[in-house]
């Protein structure tokens, strides 16, 4: 956009090379990436997150195929 405020170009600048250096990643890989990123923010600055009582990781997207396809067919 012409008129596009900088700060809104420099977030649009930002979320192309986040996009960019994720494309190719598996929702798992995804997954572990962010929880690196958040496990190094602990550390750095002596924070700790929230987490879910019961932690599930994340499936394959051909597991979430495969477990919506119906048992019995008709």
């Amino acid at each position: 956009m012409k008129n596009e405020p900088e700060a809104m170009r420099e977030i649009h600048e930002i979320r192309l090379q986040i996009y960019e250096e994720t494309k190719g990643l598996t929702p798992q890989e995804r997954a572990d990436r962010a929880n690196a990123a958040a496990a190094e923010l602990e550390q750095k600055y002596g924070i700790r997150f929230r987490r879910p009582a019961s932690y599930a990781p994340v499936r394959e997207q051909s597991d979430i195929e495969a477990s919506s396809k119906p048992l019995v067919s008709v």
